[in-house]
């Protein structure tokens, strides 16, 4: 009984899996019959390596959205910092306005004051 070419070919390669140590394959009966999956496992990366990759991949992310975080905080400083700024720059410019008013309410107070005194001097005398 002679073997078809394809059947020799998956006993090859079947036989060239089953020969590594680090395969896990699906147990098949014979060496004859193609699996239907491999686990391919190196003897290296254990779960724990797996769940390390993992919490670091995750720290790393909250890294970046912590970057993310701080970058718009420190937007809205500035932005808050410049609203700041002008507003103490409006209020300076409202005490000066309210200061060069009162001059000027009192420089009309001793206007009227040194006008009712002349009139009254003249009136009088």
């Amino acid at each position: 009984m002679s073997m078809s070419s394809s059947n020799a070919r998956n006993r090859l390669q079947v036989a060239r899996v089953f020969v590594k140590d680090d395969v896990n394959n699906c147990d098949c009966d014979t060496r004859l019959r193609k699996c239907d999956y491999f686990e391919w496992k190196d003897v290296a990366l254990d779960d724990g390596y797996y769940k390390n990759l993992i919490y670091s991949i995750k720290q790393q992310l909250d890294s970046k959205e912590d970057l993310g975080v701080i970058k718009n905080l420190r937007t809205k400083n500035v932005e808050l910092e410049f609203l700041l700024s002008k507003e103490k720059s409006l209020v300076a410019s409202m005490e000066k306005g309210m200061c060069d008013s009162n001059k000027s309410i009192r420089m009309y107070k001793l206007l009227v004051v040194v006008l009712i005194i002349g009139y009254l001097m003249f009136v009088l005398f």
